[in-house]
């Protein structure tokens, strides 16, 4: 491929998107938020697909989840929690869904 003809398709494709007359601002803005989405969509890809670090790491961003494990009681102060614990009949469901997870990677 020429120069030229690079040089006339980049043309072409300024045009149809409305990109003529734009500054290096306006283009930023416009393709930094497309590639967000496109990370956005491949994190959580990779997460549904098995990534734990990477679900935990989303659920922090995008659901404020924490690893705190204190909580705030009625008179703004921190307490911990009270780690109980589980039952055999939880367990057994807990390695099940583990051993599907281990079974489908």
């Amino acid at each position: 491929m020429t120069r030229q003809t690079i040089e006339n398709r980049a043309i072409k494709w300024c045009e149809e998107e409305g990109l003529e007359g734009k500054t290096f601002e306006d283009l930023r803005a416009k393709f930094s938020s497309r590639t967000q989405m496109s990370l956005r969509r491949a994190q959580i890809k990779a997460a549904l697909e098995g990534n734990t670090a990477l679900l935990i790491f989303l659920g922090k961003q995008l659901l404020g989840q924490t690893d705190d494990t204190r909580r705030m009681t009625d008179n703004s102060t921190w307490e911990e929690e009270d780690q109980t614990v589980i039952s055999q009949s939880e367990l057994v469901c807990l390695l099940r869904a583990a051993r599907e997870i281990e079974a489908k990677s």
